[in-house]
């Protein structure tokens, strides 16, 4: 091809474009118009201030669904609710005056706690006693622990 042929077909594609954006345009009015007609002359009534007056019929569905959303938002607030209260329940921190006498070891150390739910399980401790060398450092006493204590903290307490 040559350069007057590729002129050519640029100038008939873009007379083409033109030609299918005016048609467009011009019906695309027409279309929006007539659909402006027709909705005004549906059950609804526009007025100029853009409010819009409803049949009886739709105002209760409108009614029906803002009662079906307002009853939603209670049950999902009250399960929140009972949610933050179970958590709340949870977080409850466990206070124990943990005796040690002399005789007892270190594992019956750890059950006890574990058995007053101060610790998760009695294990925990006795590895950390174990793996620190501590296991000959436990002193008799009374000690004021609580289920917020990490491990450690317990085992610092009744070691020192």
């Amino acid at each position: 091809m040559d350069r007057k042929s590729i002129r050519a077909l640029a100038a008939g594609m873009l007379f083409g474009a033109l030609l299918m954006f005016s048609i467009t345009y011009f019906t695309a009015e027409e279309e929006i118009k007539a659909s402006e007609d027709n909705t005004a002359k549906e059950d609804h009534i526009y007025s100029e201030e853009g409010t819009i007056t409803l049949t009886a019929e739709e105002h209760e569905a409108l009614l029906a669904q803002i009662q079906e959303w307002e009853n939603r938002v209670i049950e999902l607030s009250t399960a929140q609710d009972n949610a933050e209260g179970e958590t709340a329940a949870a977080s409850v921190m466990t206070r124990y005056i943990l005796k040690i006498e002399s005789g007892m070891s270190f594992p019956d150390v750890s059950k006890k706690l574990a058995e007053y739910e101060i610790i998760q399980d009695a294990s925990s401790l006795n590895d950390y006693l174990t793996d620190n060398q501590l296991t000959d450092l436990v002193k008799i006493g009374e000690y004021e622990v609580h289920s917020n204590m990490t491990v450690e903290e317990i085992g610092t307490l009744i070691t020192n």
